[in-house]
């Protein structure tokens, strides 16, 4: 299917690709029962049927100070700052440098939903940001991972991180409100006042034209690695 399709194809990766032949060394497990235990959440494991951000917002609860604003958006950024504190020494893996390398080689756009730099490290390309879009390290969305800049996402190969990434600790996405912040962002951008509320399919002129929002609607996407549940 890969060959078939790489012509005209995006890749959304997700944290399975660090739990294949990874033991503890990229494992996503253990980062998240070390920050349970460091909130005095005392857990073996992730319980199952568990939702991520469920358990993300147990930990921010128990990590809060409620009756303190100020505090409370304290504990959120520590938490996160944990978070990228913890995933700084991941390496890349054999099979991250030939799924890499595949994507390279074929100028296929990559989405992650993974924190980690593991697969810009594996492909060896450079952090660009886009010296003339609006930037903010909350939604740092036009940034990418790549060897070259292009104009349109779409038209060849970057990586780009769609939760955030681990060199902007405010831009990692956790609990259920960091998520709807981001549907947000993105609800502003496809539907203003009476227009459409789609209106981005094939077009180069929309707010999110030079993001990697332009390309899951712009192109058929490969995911895997990733549990939709």
């Amino acid at each position: 299917m890969l060959n078939q399709e790489r012509d005209d194809l995006a890749l959304v990766i997700g944290n399975g690709i660090n739990i294949h032949g990874a033991g503890n060394r990229n494992s996503w497990e253990r980062l998240l029962v070390q920050i349970a235990h460091h909130c005095a959440v005392d857990v073996p494991s992730v319980p199952k049927g568990t939702a991520l951000t469920e358990f993300y917002d147990v930990l921010e609860m128990k990590r809060s100070n409620p009756t303190a604003a100020d505090d409370d958006q304290a504990a959120t950024l520590n938490l996160q700052a944990e978070f990228c504190r913890l995933m700084e020494r991941w390496e890349p893996l054999r099979h991250h440098h030939t799924i890499m390398n595949w994507a390279v080689r074929h100028d296929v756009p990559v989405l992650t939903t993974n924190f980690e730099e593991v697969l810009s490290d594996a492909a060896g390309c450079d952090f660009i940001k886009p010296p003339e879009l609006p930037f903010t390290d909350f939604y740092p969305w036009s940034c990418r991972f790549a060897n070259r800049l292009f104009d349109d996402p779409c038209n060849g190969f970057g990586i780009w991180h769609i939760n955030g990434m681990r060199r902007y600790r405010r831009s990692i996405r956790l609990g259920l409100s960091h998520y709807m912040g981001s549907v947000q962002r993105a609800r502003t951008w496809l539907h203003r006042g009476e227009a459409n509320l789609f209106n981005a399919k094939n077009r180069p002129d929309w707010d999110g034209a030079r993001t990697w929002v332009h390309i899951m609607f712009n192109k058929p996407l490969l995911i895997f690695g990733l549990g939709l549940t």
